[in-house]
This record gives structure tokens, C-alpha cells and sequence, in this order.
């Protein structure tokens, strides 16, 4: 017969095996499974409700791989609720306990701590698994998880440090890892960086997904190289990735910003196209037209601003929305405005004549 052993329930009431008076009585030869004891005392209150039984020829066969079981559920936990302290509290006191952690326990840790973008914490908590008392040797997912809490915390230079690191240690960055690496060259700006790391993954003889390529578009964006964030959308397309909808964004952003608003509303009619393809949800929202209507008012295209205002509602079933409104009300005049309104609503308007702009 199947060996079945119980896990803690971390203190949880099993009111509902005594609720009911009329409940039957297992029936003989079954035994009903039995709760152990919880990790520690403050598990009674935080914990969560964890599965209570677990078939031990399926991996857990031991009360020290049990006891991981119930830390890792009880850390993904808590940093699902984006309590980062209070998990590092708990791993910490479980270690202090004596608990034997593997790379599972560590890699939920420094993800948990990761969500945060306590990047310090998640490279101290790195460096213990590397000093672990077991002789424990962190995995790629240790590392990919401190790569991402770098990048949240844009630091890009300790990810790219981590990435070596990884290499020296044997192991190989997959395409969370450089997705992650390249995500911290995109929230500094580093474009260069970016561009390298994809080379890089050529190199390796990993192909570049679209989060590896959305966030290079977007580290582009923000370096304001818009013809290099354009290139990567035909790059894309060449290496059979489809952009999506957050590439497309950032490519028009970057358009946008440096004046390039006509380019931008190209692409915009470029994602529509892709809809049949990909779904609506690879085609133009709001952001995308806010974006391109910031950069007609900057270069001073009212009226454009005007007519695609109108055209997000008549050809592109978006609805305008706060900020697309303002920028049309800083772009433009008042008799601007009031030719807006004619147009939007078909109601007549105070002036007499109307003029979309001077």
C-alpha cells in the first residue's frame, strides 16, 4: 500500500472532522492522517494553508525534506503578501534551528526578498547559500532571482557581475536570467548594455525571446536611440519572435519622444495589423496613442492631435482617457478645443465659426 505521511498543519482548527455529530467513523483498515507539530510557534498565525498530505514515494521522504516543504510554502506565501522581512525572519530562524535548506529554500527566499527590489538583501542571502554549513552550491534559479532583484533595484552592474559569477561557478544563464539582466539595462538607460547582452545570448546559442527583446526595445527607449528600438521590432520579426504589445509601446515611445510622431503613428497602424495574428491584445491601447499625441504636441501638431483623438474612438476602438484629454487641452487653443468638441459629439458650439487651429 501507498506510504502516506502528514505535514504540520501550522495550527490550523480541523473543526470540520467534529462539526458534524453524525459523522461516520473512518471505517476500519483506513487511518486518518495525523498533524505533527508546526515549524515554530508564529506559523499559527501567518502560515498558509498548506496541502496536509503528501505521498512520500513522491519526493518527500524524509521529516527534514517535510519541514522544506512547509518553509517554502509558508515563504512563497508571505511574498505573495510582499512580507519580505518577516520571511527572511522565518528562513532565518529555521536555520538557526539546525534546518538543512537546499537550493529550493534559498532560491524562494531570494525571489521573495527579489519582489521587494531589496537587492542587497537578495545578494547577502545569495552569499549564504555559497557559505551554507552543507556544503551547498547555489543554482541558476539562486542566481537568476538575485539577477532579478538587481534589476528591480536597478543595479545593472551587480547583475552583470552575477552573470560572470555564474560562469566561473559552471553554471549557464538561461533566458529568465538574461531576461532579468536585460530588464536592469533597461531601467537605467544602459542601451549598449542591453544590445550586448542579446549579442551575448547569440553567442550562447540562445535566441532572444520577446522579454529579451521588449526589454531591450525599452532600454533603447529610454537612451532616446529610437532608429535602434525600430531595428529591433524588424529584428524581431526576422528571428520569427513576434513583438507584443509592450515592445510596439516602447519602440513608439522612443519615436515619440525625439519627434519622430509620424513613425510612431506607422507603428501604431503596424500593431492593429497584427491583431488578426496575435489577438486584441497585441493591438494599440491608450498608452500607445497618449505617447503619440505627446509627441505631436511637442512638435506642435494640433490639429493632427486633434483628428487622431477623434480617430481613437471612430478607427481604433480605444477610448480616450484623463491623459490623453490634457494633452490635447496643453497642445491646443480654445477655438482648438471647441472643434474637438464639435467633432467628438456632433453638438454645436458657442463660436460661430469654428477653426480647428490658428
Amino acid at each position: 500500500m501507498q506510504q502516506v505521511v502528514s505535514l504540520p498543519d501550522y495550527g490550523l482548527q480541523h473543526h470540520h472532522q467534529h462539526s458534524n455529530p453524525q459523522q461516520k467513523p473512518p471505517r476500519p483498515g483506513r487511518r486518518r492522517p495525523r498533524p505533527v507539530g508546526a515549524l515554530d510557534a508564529s506559523a499559527r498565525d501567518n502560515a498558509p494553508d498548506a496541502p496536509r498530505v503528501f505521498d512520500a514515494s513522491r519526493g518527500c521522504e524524509s521529516e527534514a525534506a517535510r519541514e522544506r516543504v512547509e518553509l517554502v510554502l509558508r515563504l512563497k506565501d508571505m511574498g505573495r503578501r510582499f512580507e519580505w522581512r518577516g520571511a527572511v525572519k522565518v528562513f532565518r530562524r529555521a536555520r538557526a534551528r539546525g534546518m538543512v535548506m537546499d537550493n529550493s529554500v534559498y532560491s524562494c527566499i531570494i525571489s521573495v526578498v527579489a519582489k521587494s527590489g531589496r537587492w542587497s538583501e537578495a545578494v547577502e542571502l545569495l552569499q549564504e547559500a555559497r557559505e551554507d554549513p552543507a556544503g551547498l552550491a547555489p543554482n541558476k534559479y539562486c542566481y537568476t532571482a538575485a539577477v532579478s532583484a538587481c534589476a528591480r533595484g536597478r543595479n545593472w552592474e551587480l547583475a552583470l557581475s552575477l552573470l560572470d559569477e555564474m560562469r566561473e561557478a559552471g553554471l549557464s544563464p538561461d533566458h529568465f536570467t538574461y531576461g532579468s539582466a536585460v530588464s536592469a539595462m533597461a531601467r537605467t538607460g544602459q542601451w549598449r548594455r542591453a544590445l550586448g547582452l542579446l549579442g551575448r545570448m547569440a553567442g550562447e546559442g540562445l535566441q532572444p525571446n520577446v522579454v529579451c527583446y521588449g526589454a531591450a526595445v525599452d532600454a533603447c527607449a529610454k537612451g532616446g536611440q529610437w532608429e535602434r528600438a525600430v531595428g529591433l521590432l524588424q529584428e524581431m520579426g526576422d528571428a520569427g519572435v513576434e513583438p507584443d504589445r509592450i515592445c510596439y509601446n516602447a519602440a513608439i515611445n522612443a519615436c515619440a519622444q525625439s519627434g519622430e510622431w509620424e513613425t510612431a503613428l506607422s507603428l501604431a497602424d503596424e500593431m492593429r495589423r497584427s491583431v488578426p495574428v496575435l489577438g486584441t491584445g497585441a493591438g494599440p491601447d491608450v498608452f500607445t496613442f497618449n505617447s503619440i499625441m505627446h509627441g505631436m504636441a511637442s512638435a506642435g501638431e494640433c490639429e493632427r492631435l486633434l483628428v487622431l483623438l477623434a480617430e481613437m474612438r471612430e478607427e481604433y476602438e480605444v477610448s480616450p482617457d484623463v491623459v490623453s484629454y490634457n494633452t490635447a487641452m496643453a497642445a491646443c487653443n480654445e477655438p482648438a478645443l471647441l472643434y474637438a468638441q464639435h467633432r467628438f459629439t456632433g453638438e454645436p458650439t458657442d463660436s460661430t465659426t469654428v477653426h480647428p487651429c490658428p
